[in-house]
């Protein structure tokens, strides 16, 4: 072969397989699960999952339960928050004021994205008509004018 001679042949191999490897993990969890500030984020909030989780389980007295005889009292063992001007253990109201935070918070999420999924919609399906009707020059002149 000669320098003058622009063809040059190179061997084509198939690209390597990946074996073992099926299940495929999108590019933004990759993203989230490599930047420590995300990682952060997402362990504090399965924390607080875990926590509305087992709420019933690690609570030591029912919320809306009083006791004069334990009002004000500082935090210790037997009521790990302390106690309110009643005597209820803050902890527990705590504990259990998270599962309901946490179960509304996903009710408004769920119920946001329904509303913006079908303004997304409504628009998709008027879009037609709205390019059919035509916008008198003059409206578009005053509308660009301060």
């Amino acid at each position: 072969m000669s320098q003058l001679d622009p063809t040059v042949e190179l061997p084509l191999a198939a690209p390597p397989r990946r074996v073992g490897r099926r299940f495929r993990v999108p590019g933004w969890v990759l993203l989230l699960l490599r930047n420590p500030k995300s990682c952060t984020g997402l362990a504090m909030v399965g924390f607080m999952i875990v926590i509305a989780l087992i709420a019933p389980l690690i609570s030591v007295a029912h919320p809306t339960d009083f006791n004069l005889l334990a009002a004000r009292q500082a935090p210790s063992w037997n009521h790990l928050f302390g106690t309110t001007d009643q005597g209820s253990d803050i902890f527990s109201q705590v504990v259990l004021g998270a599962r309901r935070s946490l179960l509304l918070g996903a009710i408004a999420g769920a119920l946001a994205t329904g509303v913006a999924a079908s303004a997304v919609a409504s628009t998709a399906a008027e879009a037609p008509r709205i390019r059919e009707r035509r916008v008198p020059s003059t409206t578009c002149e005053k509308m660009s004018l301060p």
